[in-house]
């Protein structure tokens, strides 16, 4: 999710219309990806809004018109959209369109049930925390996608014991190793598993070989992104003519 944030951002959308104002796309489309970009990123501030005001999006609810607009968009363009060789929509898709008419509607019935909710803080509308925990338990059983309510019942045991609980992980589960501490930090299976003589290996992993160490960038490319990064800043600093002059000889 960081990854796709990054790039569907307006940094991106910038750079890709000052790419075209320098004659260096080729294709015809370039305002159409910017303005997708654009809305994009609109739709992840939406979502992630950790205040009442900030810089980047305001708390849902404090600006409907512009806010609503933004999920109304997202939802035409997710609507229209087709992965290769699929006539229907994909998960994610069908995810988008529930969490946006969702977040409406949560707004809708919190303002008819208590008059005094003037907005919502998107960002605690997330279900990660509960995810992490039922992937952790998950993997302490067996490699299979539906634990039965009895497995359920003496993995969360297991859980509640102690946080040294990966050493009870099966070696063919589908799930990946937390490191997440447990509810109980001092309790009595955490100080037998600290006394018990258990060999345990530990394998530590060789440092991934960096495939970009040996990519070399063409300096008209390099010198093109410092163009584009000294021109982004100065329209962020409203600078005159002799400011940018000068800024542009210091450079």
């Amino acid at each position: 999710v960081k990854l796709a944030a990054q790039f569907f951002s307006n940094t991106v959308a910038n750079a890709i219309s000052y790419c075209e104002k320098k004659n260096v796309l080729l294709n015809s489309h370039w305002d159409e990806a910017s303005t997708c970009f654009k809305l994009i990123n609109n739709w992840f501030d939406l979502l992630n809004t950790q205040v009442p005001v900030d810089k980047h999006a305001e708390g849902y609810g404090k600006d409907l018109d512009v806010q609503n607009k933004i999920l109304n968009d997202m939802d035409e363009l997710i609507s229209k959209m087709r992965v290769h060789k699929h006539r229907t929509l994909l998960p994610f898709q069908k995810g988008i369109l529930r969490t946006n008419q969702s977040l409406i509607n949560l707004l809708n019935d919190l303002r008819t049930n208590h008059k005094d909710i003037q907005y919502i803080i998107t960002r605690r509308l997330n279900q990660d925390v509960l995810e992490n925990f039922f992937s952790f338990v998950k993997g302490m059983s067996r490699g299979n996608y539906h634990l039965t309510p009895l497995e359920f019942k003496y993995n969360l045991r297991w859980y509640l014991l102690g946080k040294n609980t990966n050493i009870v992980f099966t070696e063919n589960r589908n799930t990946q190793d937390s490191s997440e501490e447990c509810l109980v930090d001092n309790c009595l299976t955490n100080e037998i598993f600290k006394k018990a003589d258990l060999n345990i290996e530990v394998v530590q992993e060789n440092k991934e070989h960096n495939d970009f160490e040996d990519l070399k960038i063409p300096s008209d490319y390099i010198e093109l992104l410092e163009n584009f990064e000294i021109e982004t800043n100065m329209d962020a600093l409203n600078l005159n003519m002799i400011e940018v002059d000068c800024l542009q000889y210091v450079a």
